[in-house]
This record gives C-alpha cells, structure tokens and sequence, in this order.
C-alpha cells in the first residue's frame, strides 16, 4: 500500500467557492487542520492564519523510506523532501503554527526556526469511549485503526510475525482481533492464522475494546499523539506499544501502558497483563485515570 503525496493546486472552482464563503463570511481568523488543507487558505493573507500542523508529516515519509525496499525507499525520501519543503513554506505564511506533543515542539522548532510555534494536546471523550460491560474475553487481544494506513499495517504484520508466535508458545488459546475499516490484502492474509481474526469495518469500535483484556499498538512508524491508544486508555484497557507510540502519550512507562520495540519483551508485557488478573487490574485503572489526565489536557 503506497500513501498518497498531498495533491496542491486545487482546481480553480474549488478555489471560487472558498472565496466566495471568504466574502460571504468576512471571518477574523482562519484555523486550519494539516497541511493538506492549507493550500485553500493561502489566499488570504489579510488575515491571521493558524495551522494545526499536529506534527511534521514530512518526517512519516522520511520513515517509510526507512522500512522500505528500493525503489520505494527512493520515492518516499524525494517526498520527504518536497513535502518538508512545503512545510516549511506553510510554517513561515501562516502567522502561528501548533503542534500536539513537546517532542513534535522541539522537532519543529529545530527544523523551522524562527516560526511562532504552540503546544496544543489531543483529548479524548470521556463520556463516549468509557467501559460499560465487566465480561471480557480471557486472553484476547485487541488493535483499531485503518487497516489500509501503511503504519497501521505494518504494525499488525510486524505483531503476528515477531510477537504473537512468542504469546502462542505460552499461550495457545490468545487470540488477536485487528479491528478497523479497509483491511489491506497483507491484513486480510493474517486472518488464516491461528487465534487471528479480522473484523473489517464496523459501526462501533467500543464492543471490541469493551471485551479485550489487552491492547496492542505495535507501531514502528508513528508521529504525534496516537489517539487509539488515548481511546484504550479510556477504556480502561491496559497496553502494550512500541516506544515510538507510547511517547505521545506523554505518560511514564507502566501508568496504564507498557512499551517495548524486541519482540520477545513485548510478548512478555502482554502475557504478564493475560496471566496476572491483579497486575491487569492495577494496570486498568491506572489506564483510565491516564484517559482521564489526557481529556483534561
């Protein structure tokens, strides 16, 4: 699955229409989300422009290049450099930028200095994502996202290859559920193996994290605050992830998650919290009260 590179230069009529609303509006501020979108606000200088930049998606595709082969590797790092160059562009326009972690901060503030740069957190609903039902299947495993996002897939991939043999081993009957819309062929595939199941899409991912006793982020390629994992937590599900996505989260390793990138000591973080109800229990309420903390942010 190759992502997508930001399309700019609009056509002409989708350009009419927002100068029109412009007009018709007369707004005194312009907030824009992602680079993506910033392209429709370059028209209007006159007034202040904020850009939601989250974090700098020029550096997912310096990680792409990273973890794929040739030629691959050489198309995402030429998109590196143009998006970042993009970036760049947008951060010194606009006349404020935001960004959702200190790390992407610090990140930003030493690849485009100069810029006025705010750190502005995610949150998550409290009084949607929370547990309703006690009942949760022994040994099961839970991942959500979109499953035709390339970090997304490589995670699940990475986890039923390196991690999950290891729980098997110990544990036979673990099962593992990749729970989220547009499964990519790779992700479909892992549905053959043992104890794995693939749900697609569904209208509401709460049942799944509901019922798991375990959740997984086990994602290599990852920026920002992952907000799946700020939705398990809420949950009062306990997890597993990778140091990468455990970071933006901006809580201490073992208030509700665990964080590990070798495989056999990830394993080991999720079979502890299967086998050790006290432990899994400690863990979940410190998860929800880290659910808590993050909605306050």
């Amino acid at each position: 699955m190759v992502p997508m590179p930001v399309r700019v230069n609009p056509p002409p009529a989708e350009i009419g229409e927002i100068k029109r609303k412009f007009i018709e509006l007369k707004p005194d501020l312009i907030m824009v989300y992602s680079c993506n979108v910033a392209q429709f606000a370059d028209h209007f200088p006159q007034v202040p422009r904020i850009m939601q930049f989250a974090e700098l998606d020029s550096s997912r595709w310096g990680q792409y290049a990273r973890r794929s082969p040739i030629p691959l590797r050489w198309i995402y790092s030429i998109e590196q450099r143009r998006f970042f160059a993009y970036e760049r562009r947008i951060a010194h326009s606009f006349s404020h930028a935001l960004v959702c972690t200190a790390f992407e901060q610090r990140d930003f503030e030493r690849l485009i200095p100069g810029v006025a740069v705010s750190l502005v957190g995610n949150g998550v609903d409290l009084d949607y994502f929370r547990p309703v039902g006690d009942v949760k299947r022994p040994g099961s495993i839970v991942f959500t996202g979109v499953m035709d996002y390339l970090p997304n897939i490589d995670a699940v991939v990475w986890f039923c290859d390196e991690v999950l043999p290891l729980i098997h081993a110990q544990m036979p009957e673990a099962s593992f559920v990749i729970c989220g819309s547009r499964p990519a062929r790779a992700v479909r595939r892992l549905a053959k193996r043992q104890g794995v199941s693939v749900t697609g899409r569904v209208p509401d991912t709460r049942p799944y994290l509901d019922s798991a006793e375990v959740f997984v982020a086990p994602l290599r390629m990852a920026r920002g605050i992952q907000n799946k994992l700020l939705e398990a937590m809420a949950m009062g599900l306990p997890c597993v992830a990778s140091t990468t996505a455990a970071s933006g989260t901006v809580l201490a390793n073992g208030a509700g998650i665990l964080a590990a990138d070798e495989p056999r000591e990830f394993a080991e973080y999720v079979l502890h919290l299967l086998r050790k109800e006290k432990f899994r229990c400690d863990m979940t309420r410190q998860a929800g009260a880290a659910g808590e903390t993050m909605d306050r942010s």
